[in-house]
């Protein structure tokens, strides 16, 4: 049973990898232990983060129309965005800010991703060409527009929740706070929390 999960969880893992922006990063260090010759990689893995795209969890108001001579109609949408998953470190291994660095890596990855899709002009054709500023007012619905980097935490997982807490992720939706959660509706699972971190940078949609 056990070698059949592994194999299940080896072809999602290629099927991901399959998809347009999607990477896996890996981290490894020496094996101290010697002993066994019969494997010539002495390399342990010590680290891991998934990171690919994800509708946002979320919706944002994206203008439908832009008239010259009106205000624009608006129509919710959950755009692709990048999203940082099943980051574990060895325990053996924590305290050594080695969660942290992948974290950055993640934001410098996924600020490259948006810049690039913020330079795409076909990404403007499909939608009219409308492009989103960051805002300089007090509306808490438009600091959204920015591109984000978001992920998911179980509900009850206090010391990640506290973790990205401490790098400046905020809470954009919380499962058990909700009267229909998606956890109700899908009793095997557990409540979600969503975090986001601003990259600093608008999208076009």
């Amino acid at each position: 049973q056990p070698v059949d999960e592994t194999q299940k969880l080896i072809q999602l893992l290629e099927q991901r990898l399959t998809l347009p922006q999607h990477i896996l990063i890996v981290v490894t260090t020496d094996n101290d232990n010697k002993k066994d010759n019969t494997n010539d990689n002495n390399s342990k893995v010590v680290g891991f983060m998934e990171l690919g795209t994800m509708p946002a969890p979320i919706p944002i108001s994206v203008p439908l129309t832009v008239p010259a001579d009106q205000e624009p109609e608006f129509v919710q949408v959950r755009p692709e965005r990048p999203f940082l998953a099943n980051l574990a470190v060895d325990p053996d291994c924590r305290r050594q800010q080695m969660g942290s660095k992948l974290v950055q890596l993640a934001l410098k990855v996924a600020t490259q991703w948006e810049s690039a899709k913020a330079q795409d002009s076909s990404i403007s054709s499909r939608s009219g060409g409308f492009y989103f500023h960051p805002s300089s007012g007090d509306d808490d619905d438009d600091e959204r527009l920015l591109s984000t980097l978001y992920l998911s935490v179980d509900c009850d997982n206090q010391d990640a929740i506290a973790f990205y807490e401490r790098l400046q992720f905020t809470t954009v939706l919380d499962e058990e706070e909700q009267e229909e959660s998606t956890a109700a509706r899908r009793p095997q699972r557990k409540p979600k929390r969503y975090l986001e971190k601003e990259l600093g940078l608008s999208i076009e949609y």
